[in-house]
């Protein structure tokens, strides 16, 4: 009777373990939900789709340095860094997501300013001349328009030439609703402006060139602290660009409140040397003013240099 009772023991014990299976560590190494909080509070959920966390910012809200997102993961996987832990808010953050069983996925964020498409009011600073429609690059393009986005970094101005070659501006002001840029890009031929803000972008279309700048300039930081000359003294400007280009020069006697030509002794790239007349009136004198030639690009012109708390004072030989 008592091995009867075993074989009734043993019997369920052997059903059961032939019944008991090893199930295998999990695969999944997926984000199921991933969502961070906008500048106002309010939950942003991501796209989460081919190995990117995809996460629209809304338009006019500043873009933070760091979140703290909150997600969800595949069963028994773990993530790294975990969820509700600070991290960068820039494209270059990476979640690494490991499976039950070992797998590994990388997913990293790519952050979408929902900006609208920027709107072009006008677009100014080509200048024609001579049936020729160009700019050089100490020209300055002025535009105006809206949607503008002032961050540094998130607005660029791109000249686009006859080649669908594109060159940056660089922008000197900017705002909401304006933009000034100088086209320092290679010289050549041109079809269009591009203003891109945050990746989406509008044109204006034209025919231009870029060329180079002759025109002269006496830079007024040559004018760094008061000077004296006799009458038949040198004075050697070397500060500006393309001086060889002058070829009058006169300067304006504070006193008579007229101007009064100087001798242009020596015009080269990097100077010009005058010589102030033996019968030079005696005088403080307050700006130059020059002249240079005509080209295919511009006629014959002058431009002034003030130093007015800064005066030349002319006293005899």
């Amino acid at each position: 009777m008592k091995l009867k009772y075993l074989y009734l023991f043993i019997i369920p014990l052997v059903l059961f373990n032939a019944c008991k299976k090893e199930y295998p560590n999990l695969p999944y190494a997926d984000i199921l939900s991933f969502s961070v909080k906008d500048a106002n509070g309010e939950t942003l959920k991501a796209a989460v789709e081919n190995g990117q966390i995809i996460i629209y910012w809304p338009p006019g809200q500043a873009v933070p340095t760091t979140v703290t997102p909150q997600f969800t993961i595949a069963d028994k996987a773990t993530a790294s860094p975990a969820t509700g832990a600070a991290v960068p808010f820039s494209n270059n953050t990476s979640y690494t997501i490991t499976a039950e069983n070992g797998t590994k996925a990388t997913f990293k964020l790519k952050i979408v300013v929902n900006t609208p498409i920027p709107l072009l009011g006008g677009v100014y600073g080509i200048l024609t001349f001579n049936d020729k429609v160009f700019m050089t690059p100490v020209d300055q393009i002025s535009i105006t328009g809206d949607y503008f986005d002032a961050t540094p970094g998130n607005t660029k101005v791109v000249l686009v030439n006859a080649n669908n070659q594109e060159s940056e501006a660089k922008i000197t002001a900017l705002n909401e609703i304006s933009i000034n840029a100088l086209p320092e890009v290679p010289e050549g031929n041109y079809k269009a402006i591009k203003v891109v803000v945050n990746g989406k972008s509008v044109s204006y279309v034209r025919n231009f060139a870029i060329v180079a700048n002759t025109k002269p300039n006496i830079s007024g930081t040559f004018f760094k602290e008061a000077m004296t000359l006799k009458q038949g003294d040198l004075l050697t400007i070397n500060e500006g660009v393309n001086l060889q280009n002058i070829n009058k020069v006169e300067m304006y006697n504070n006193t008579t409140r007229a101007y009064v030509s100087v001798t242009v002794k020596e015009a080269k790239i990097g100077s010009i040397t005058l010589k102030i007349p033996e019968d030079f009136p005696l005088a403080s004198y307050i700006r130059l003013r020059y002249w240079y030639p005509g080209s295919e690009y511009y006629d014959e012109s002058l431009a002034t240099v003030s130093f007015i708390a800064l005066p030349i004072t002319i006293i005899a030989q």
